[in-house]
């Protein structure tokens, strides 16, 4: 009874990890958006067919003429230009009013208008770390296995100055508060537009909260994967970045459906690129994802998307799979002692990722999000504070996709021996293939307890490695 309590008290331990440091991350501490320079369009390439390398698929990155922002209703020019004024100063109730009844415009929710409360970047940076050393170590060990797997730096590890920067007005709308904040300074232009739009856009997020929405999110069901989390704030994100666009548009006076798409789609380029240099993988892509690929869906529907794939396929207009997911086989424990802690799901998202960074082509990497079929990461130790084990499973819409998978790992892997600070792990690696499934075993010690523990035999990798 006792072992159970551990387990279950691990798992939700790393669920609140998940939500901590992407709830957190995107609705109180970088709620700045980011300018995206639009990367170059690719022509549509037609479908290639095959085994190994000719698996990848060409898909067109340009969204067709033929589509129409359904997420905006047919009168909101004519309903919501009238609001839309230049030179409003925030700190002004009648401009704050104003704003609000704007935001309540395009979006076409009801609410009550929340305070606006400015807070300095030095209280900002103190939430912020505050919030950092308060989810760290529950979430150490899935930056770890994250790390290993060639998508960030080690768990501690602090990026580049000015990495993390953002433009313009910050705010931020915090559920518990129920309240906005603008963070300010001595230049802050509160008569600006970028500080207008900023606090639009946090009204939006107020509007969807009206009713608890997003505190119920915060608080909601800790058995979410990293990939539906990220599906659900690209939800909400989403929405509020696209009527930010709405209002930009209307500040200007110009057509609000006029280019929409086109420049969503040049921002999600600019996300793809952007998340491979990221050394935090995880909590960039809260930053990023929903902001750009989350606006591009709400352009285009109404309802909840059901994974980072959907989304994804939204974007780059793929057609319906008929594949099925696949479900998990990992084991629940390595060995007697051993048991799996923590399981999430990276999603396609954080997988064309992976794949961008090793094969450093985004066809192929596009391609690999299209045939996922599902990933799941388990998390194994014996006794709290030591050095996790983890095996990373994927599934994907063909054997010939599946060992293509296989040899990029293994590929990985191999470069990942001359790193001293991933070899250790590299030579305990273990990968695998059978049919559509991939598994990535990397061990906390050695081989001598997998081989009677751990799926079909496969191969040792990397520094030597070999089969036990």
């Amino acid at each position: 009874m006792r072992a159970d309590h551990a387990l279950e008290g691990a798992r939700r331990a790393a669920a609140r990890a998940r939500r901590a440091s992407g709830f957190a991350l995107l609705l109180l501490l970088c709620a700045c958006k980011r300018s995206v320079q639009p990367g170059p369009r690719r022509a549509a390439e037609p479908e290639a067919h095959g085994e190994s390398r000719t698996t990848v698929v060409h898909v067109s990155d340009t969204p067709a003429t033929s589509r129409a922002p359904r997420g905006l209703r047919p009168d909101i020019e004519l309903e919501c230009k009238q609001l839309a004024r230049t030179g409003c100063d925030v700190r002004d109730e009648l401009c704050q009013e104003r704003l609000f009844s704007l935001a309540r415009c395009v979006s076409a929710r009801g609410g009550v208008r929340p305070p606006l409360r400015f807070v300095s970047e030095e209280a900002s940076r103190h939430k912020r770390s505050e919030q950092r050393a308060r989810v760290s170590s529950a979430r150490a060990a899935l930056e770890q296995a994250v790390h290993l797997l060639g998508l960030g730096k080690a768990p501690g590890t602090r990026d580049q100055p000015g990495q993390s920067g953002g433009v313009g007005a910050k705010a931020y709308y915090a559920p518990r508060d129920r309240a906005v904040f603008l963070v300010v300074d001595d230049a802050t232009p509160y008569a600006g537009e970028l500080a207008a739009l900023s606090v639009a856009h946090e009204y939006v997020h107020a509007l969807q909260d009206a009713s608890g929405e997003l505190l119920a999110a915060l608080d909601g069901d800790e058995t979410r994967s990293f990939d539906q989390e990220l599906t659900l704030w690209g939800a909400f994100e989403g929405e509020a970045a696209l009527y930010e666009e709405v209002v930009r548009a209307l500040l200007h006076d110009r057509d609000p459906r006029a280019g929409l798409l086109e420049r969503f789609a040049a921002r999600t380029r600019g996300t793809d690129e952007a998340i491979l240099r990221q050394a935090r993988p995880l909590e960039a892509s809260f930053a990023t994802f929903p902001y750009t690929y989350g606006a591009y869906w709400a352009a285009l529907e109404t309802q909840q998307p059901a994974s980072t794939q959907q989304i994804l396929a939204i974007r780059h207009e793929w057609r319906p799979s008929e594949s099925q997911r696949c479900v998990d086989e990992s084991p629940t424990s390595l060995a007697p002692g051993y048991p799996r802690r923590a399981r999430d799901t990276l999603g396609a998202w954080l997988v064309q990722a992976y794949v961008g960074r090793l094969a450093r082509d985004p066809e192929r990497a596009r391609s690999a999000a299209r045939r996922w079929r599902g990933d799941w990461i388990s998390l194994y130790w014996r006794a709290l504070g030591e050095a996790p084990s983890f095996i990373w499973q994927t599934c994907w819409d063909s054997a010939p996709t599946a060992l293509e998978m296989r040899e990029l790992v293994e590929a990985q892997l191999q470069g990942s021996a001359g790193d001293r600070a991933w070899a250790p792990a590299a030579r305990r690696a273990w990968v695998s293939n059978h049919e559509h499934r991939v598994t990535l075993t990397v061990r906390a010690e050695d081989f001598a307890e997998l081989a009677a523990n751990v799926g079909p035999a496969g191969h040792g990798v990397a520094g030597g490695a070999s089969d036990p």
